[in-house]
């Protein structure tokens, strides 16, 4: 006791006391040889940290998906968005039991007219939505569908699933065709899925097709 508060009051003895003490500052190597169990358990610390946040965090800010997921495809930019939901959310249901009704529209303007100058990224995801989506409820432009999926498809073949649909397009039972109004041109409606999609795609583009028929059953 007597020996601590000595040092404590008297630093100007210490010297006296203990001898000369080392003052000269660790190098970077000295300091990871001295306190590399520190140093790992911190680090082991840090990423249990970083681990938890990533998977804890992004849940509490994750928005579930929507009800319903029309692609609007046009020439030119139209913004459908509203109007394209309020056509079809009376015939849509709670998918997801959230108490609301969510159609999310994607609009894509394709640009007919251009020159193949540059890029067209509109198109690139129209390409890449029918290559690479499980399942699409698309709203097409008649020239866009003419242009960019029946120049592609055999004769008598059609892309889109069969609708029971009340009203369809010349006898084509895969799409249907609601007229010009004021928001919206012409549009043909229509539901893609792979053949390969998976089980739970395959539910949620029979989703899709219902609510298309459901549509059509009161237009």
């Amino acid at each position: 006791m007597s020996r601590e508060w000595y040092i404590r009051t008297d630093k100007r003895n210490i010297q006296n006391t203990f001898g000369d003490i080392d003052t000269t500052p660790l190098t970077p190597k000295e300091k990871w040889q001295k306190y590399k169990g520190k140093y790992i358990f911190w680090g082991i610390e840090i990423l249990v940290v970083i681990a938890l946040l990533v998977v804890a965090v992004p849940p509490l800010f994750r928005k579930n998906p929507p009800d319903y997921t029309v692609t609007v495809v046009t020439e030119n930019p139209v913004n459908a968005e509203e109007h394209v939901a309020a056509l079809l959310k009376p015939y849509a249901m709670d998918r997801d039991g959230d108490g609301e009704i969510e159609i999310a529209v994607r609009e894509l303007a394709v640009e007919l007219t251009a020159d193949g100058v540059g890029r067209n990224p509109a198109l690139e995801a129209l390409v890449l939505s029918f290559y690479t989506d499980q399942y699409t409820l698309f709203a097409m432009e008649p020239a866009c569908y003419e242009q960019y999926v029946a120049a592609y498809a055999e004769e008598d073949v059609s892309l889109f699933e069969t609708l029971n649909a009340a009203a369809v397009v010349d006898g084509n039972s895969s799409l249907l065709e609601t007229d010009k109004n004021t928001h919206l041109p012409t549009l043909w409606w229509g539901v893609r899925s792979l053949p390969a999609a998976k089980d739970d795609a395959q539910t949620d583009a029979a989703a899709h097709k219902a609510l298309l028929e459901a549509f059509a059953e009161k237009n």
